[in-house]
């Protein structure tokens, strides 16, 4: 649906963008901000891409990147239904005689 597509780019981009700021907070300074970004970008889109720093990363943002992936996986729309929270819903039974 067109007002899916249209909100899952910014939540993309969003996720994208702290990705890219919490593994750059939690490396080093020496570490080049074009391959994290690579890297996040990788990620999130599940293509399998790397520029091989993400053996050289911290925990931290290991982390960081299994989530950008499952996020990538899931895609936005799911994800973002899934932490909705919905109001609960009254389901009623219907009682009747079923032929089978």
């Amino acid at each position: 649906e067109l007002t899916d597509s249209l909100l899952s780019a910014p939540g993309y981009t969003f996720l994208l963008i702290a990705g890219i700021y919490l593994t750059a907070l939690f490396e080093p300074s020496g570490t080049d901000i074009s391959h994290i970004a690579f890297e996040a970008t990788s990620a999130i889109a599940t293509t399998g891409l790397s520029v091989g720093v993400v053996g050289q990363l911290s925990p931290a943002s290991k982390i960081v990147f299994v989530v950008l992936m499952f996020a990538g996986r899931l895609g936005m729309v799911t994800l973002g239904n899934a932490l909705l929270v919905h109001k609960s819903r009254q389901h009623t039974a219907t009682i009747g005689d079923i032929a089978v």
